[in-house]
């Protein structure tokens, strides 16, 4: 089920009926109620794939309560490395098995060896990436012994699959969410009201934003040999603002779904396209991938605890493995090294690492300009399955000269600038629409503008970008 379809709605409308006015007296039918509905949502999609999530919860459940119970470090450590072998295992062989096979193929044929390839016809479960890297999380935090294991196995379940956030993030610590599942919810008329903005601008980002930006830069990356340099240079920037749109739009959507059931979850965009350099850039964008690979990598490889050689390895290798996560080819894994090579460089030359810009400063623009510039040309290679298609593309660039730039691509940049001036003008606030305090006529004007745009463009029930990974 998309967020962005009427059959959605529907669900969304019983279930919130259901679950305030028939369920909200006792806990614990309220959380059984939730823990079905979320795998009716993920079952929609496909069934059969209820089984990896129910094993994943009940096996890293068992083994948090395992690690907590018993004193041997050894065995500690046997029950750790359980879990981190079957979930990684899990979505190594969903996710990669096919490109691990292609590329020993390619490597025999290279050194002269013939192979019959060996390809299954694998389907990627929605949102493994994302429920495999919560549930690991749960079983390190255990053994480090920063939170305690849940003995709620119904609790814990809907912590893996709370249907709001369950196929695309935010990826939530436990210690953050687990322990919500556990406290009485009341329904509040004014948290609702902020759920229901927050939901709003969401949509408006996925279904308008992302859908506009997103068909234009399918178009030109699919044909690109037919289009001159301007329109070659501005595409990885529609690219990139399609990405957010329909990936931030989700996360907006998430939330406000998780605030309208009494439920908080964590920011996962804080208006990455206003960032000062690399550093800020990883501050802002994906917040919660990025935490998971600082905790969770990048600190147990050594972090900076060591200077030098060892400190850059470190960084190069948690941007190259964030680069595989979101796809299974050679170019996300170079789109990873080339961020791990900025921020080294970043480093090197001193860069500072700042706090998260909340003002809007004129001054500031050229490094926004630099920063939106570097990552949008990264998407180019980020974007093509084979490094010589990237190569090919920003080669054409220089081939096609011609400068001409037509009528709808001045339409999709003017609604880019749009989308800037109105996220430039709100960067202290959590999200755009937070306008309670204009007069009651210019609010609904606003709220019923963005309505009617969206539904200019609700018949378009594109997945979500992040579905794939």
């Amino acid at each position: 089920m998309l967020f962005n379809s009427l059959e959605f709605i529907a669900f969304f409308i019983i279930f919130f009926l259901a679950y305030w006015y028939l369920f909200a007296k006792n806990l614990k039918v309220q959380n059984i109620f939730l823990l079905l509905s979320s795998y009716l949502f993920y079952g929609w999609w496909d069934w059969r794939f209820l089984s990896l999530i129910i094993a994943s919860s009940v096996l890293d459940f068992c083994i948090g309560n395992g690690i907590h119970s018993t004193d041997n470090q050894k065995n500690k450590k046997l029950l750790l490395w359980i879990s981190v072998f079957f979930n990684l295992g899990m979505l190594g062989f969903f996710k990669y098995f096919n490109f691990f096979a292609d590329s020993l193929i390619q490597l025999l044929n290279l050194v002269g060896l013939e192979s019959n390839p060996v390809l299954l016809n694998i389907i990627l479960p929605v949102g493994i990436s994302f429920y495999t890297f919560q549930t690991l999380g749960y079983t390190v935090d255990v053994y480090r012994e920063k939170i305690k294991p849940s003995d709620n196995l119904i609790q814990f379940m809907c912590f893996v699959c709370f249907f709001p956030q369950l196929v695309a993030g935010p990826i939530e610590r436990a210690k953050d969410l687990l322990h919500q599942f556990n406290e009485k919810r009341i329904f509040r008329f004014e948290t609702a009201k902020s759920g229901i903005r927050i939901f709003l601008w969401g949509m408006f980002l996925k279904v308008v934003i992302g859908e506009i930006c997103g068909y234009e830069a399918r178009e030109v990356f699919s044909n690109y040999e037919d289009y001159n340099s301007s329109q070659l240079l501005l595409n990885p920037m529609f690219y990139i603002v399609h990405i957010y749109g329909d990936f931030a739009g989700y996360s907006f959507m998430a939330i406000g779904l998780a605030r309208l059931l009494g439920f908080k979850l964590s920011q996962n965009f804080d208006y990455p396209f206003f960032s000062r350099n690399i550093s800020e850039l990883w501050q802002k964008w994906h917040i919660s991938l990025n935490r998971w690979f600082t905790e969770y990598l990048y600190i147990p490889l050594g972090g900076n605890r060591k200077t030098g050689f060892f400190h850059y390895r470190n960084i190069l290798l948690t941007f190259a493995i964030c680069g595989f996560w979101h796809g299974a080819k050679w170019g996300t894994i170079v789109w990873g090294l080339i961020h791990g090579i900025h921020y080294v460089i970043w480093h090197l030359l001193k860069g500072e690492r700042l706090k998260t810009d909340r003002t809007l400063a004129l001054s500031n623009l050229p490094k926004y300009l630099f920063v939106f510039v570097f990552f949008s040309l990264s998407m180019v290679v980020f974007y093509f399955p084979h490094l010589i298609e990237s190569f090919n593309y920003f080669k054409q660039i220089f081939l096609n000269l011609d400068t001409p730039i037509n009528e709808f691509n001045w339409l999709v940049l003017g609604l880019l600038i749009g989308l800037f001036i109105i996220e430039g003008m709100n960067l202290h606030k959590e999200h755009p629409l937070m306008i309670e305090r204009f007069p009651g006529y210019l609010r609904w004007t606003i709220y019923l503008a963005i309505t009617f745009s969206i539904l200019q463009f609700f018949d378009i029930e594109r997945e979500f970008f992040y579905f794939q990974f």
